[in-house]
């Protein structure tokens, strides 16, 4: 019996070390992070190979962009694969990352943004792609870089207002870049987002920074938001007056070709037997369907065309805090060529539905909502009605505003 237990103390004395040596081999990583979150994988070619000594960098996906501002370095850890394709790294934050792993075969991908508890582990299998190029013009002689989002890739702009950025992963990249209105002082903007496939070139067509907030631009998805694709979330949704409540009025919408550039059509037909028929589209502006600060706005541009009249409306925390349901906004009338509509704070006005009418204020400043609404108010009844909306920019907001919880 002796001998049992002592042979049983050996064999736990071996499987320790063996663990111990697997957590604290060469392929480990640690930045020396509180809670010790890890993530454990192997890593394959597309042929069914094994992918050993691929480069991996975990990039600081929550802090990205204020790291880019301050000139830090973005990657937070880095190893590479052992003979069998596995690696693991420790000591990470247990916050937003994205893992980028390259290899000599100029295969890469991306994956992420995982979050992983405290003192907890994610374990994944992945197979290695193509990599992607990236290439365009951007109209401004004040933009030095084109960054990519969630990594630590960039493009300088040359004289010629060009930048070339080569082995990008296959994905849905923002675009971020880095402006310089005089010496010593740089500002960094969203751009738009891209989506890159593996082995593809995507050559960006001239591209002009209007120095707002790209709401969307319909090059994405058919509700998915270039605003979105930076803040987390934020898609369209459509709304109308149901039989339900006595109307029969409903909204169609889609992303159509148009001209050089995708834009959303809408398309409803106002139907008579209800009291005020109405349809529209419209997008919470944060990711958590929270209000945003808007004590800095400026003003909201778009290009819309067609054979209707809208009502842009900001729908704010006063409207929805209280009984009433206010609104902000304006009117504008379309036509049957693309025009730029720039509506500004001093045109603002008040919608009053159901309630009485209320000016901007500071309970005002936090807005949920943004809508493009088609009702009775110019529209004729029982008549289809098209329009169609490109480049919503918002100006004077923060990026980070939007992700903001308030």
């Amino acid at each position: 019996m002796m001998y049992r237990f002592k042979w049983l103390f050996c064999l736990l004395s071996v499987l320790l070390v063996c663990t111990i040596s697997f957590c604290t081999s060469p392929v480990s990583g640690g930045g020396g992070f509180e809670g010790e979150a890890r993530i454990i994988c192997q890593v394959q070619y597309s042929d069914g190979s094994v992918a050993s000594d691929a480069v991996v960098k975990i990039i600081d996906n929550s802090q990205w962009l204020e790291k880019i501002k301050r000139g830090e370095s973005v990657v937070i850890d880095s190893t590479r694969t052992d003979q069998n394709g596995h690696f693991f790294v420790t000591d990470i934050p247990a916050h937003g990352f994205n893992v980028i792993i390259s290899s000599d075969k100029e295969q890469l991908m991306i994956f992420g943004a995982d979050t992983v508890f405290a003192d907890s582990a994610r374990e994944y299998f992945k197979v290695l792609k193509a990599h992607a190029s990236l290439r365009g013009n951007i109209e401004s002689e004040q933009v030095e870089k084109v960054y990519v989002y969630g990594t630590d890739l960039w493009g300088a702009v040359d004289d010629q207002s060009s930048f070339e950025i080569d082995r990008v992963p296959e994905g849905l990249f923002p675009l971020f870049i880095k402006e310089s209105s005089s010496p010593g002082l740089s500002s960094y903007s969203f751009l738009r987002t891209v989506e890159l496939t593996a082995g593809s070139n995507y050559i960006l067509e001239t591209e002009t920074n209007r120095g707002g907030i790209l709401v969307d631009d319909f090059e994405l998805s058919e509700q998915q938001t270039q605003l979105g694709t930076v803040n987390g979330g934020t898609t369209w949704y459509s709304f109308y007056d149901s039989r339900d409540f006595g109307g029969n009025t409903t909204m169609e919408i889609s992303v159509v070709p148009d001209d050089v550039s995708n834009s959303m059509k809408l398309s409803t037909t106002l139907r008579s037997g209800f009291e005020y028929p109405y349809a529209g589209v419209g997008l919470f502006l944060s990711n958590m369907r929270q209000y945003v600060d808007f004590s800095g706005f400026e003003k909201i541009e778009f290009d819309a065309r067609g054979s209707g009249t809208l009502r842009v409306s900001l729908k704010t925390a006063s409207g929805v805090f209280s009984d009433s349901v206010l609104a902000y906004g304006w009117v504008v009338e379309t036509g049957s060529e693309w025009q730029r509509h720039s509506l500004d704070l001093n045109s603002i006005s008040t919608f009053h539905v159901w309630g009485e009418y209320q000016p901007w204020d500071v309970y005002s400043l936090y807005v949920k909502m943004l809508e493009f609404e088609i009702s009775d108010h110019h529209n004729e009844i029982d008549a289809p009605i098209e329009i169609f909306l490109d480049n919503i920019y918002v100006f004077g907001v923060p990026l980070e505003n939007f992700s903001t919880q308030k």
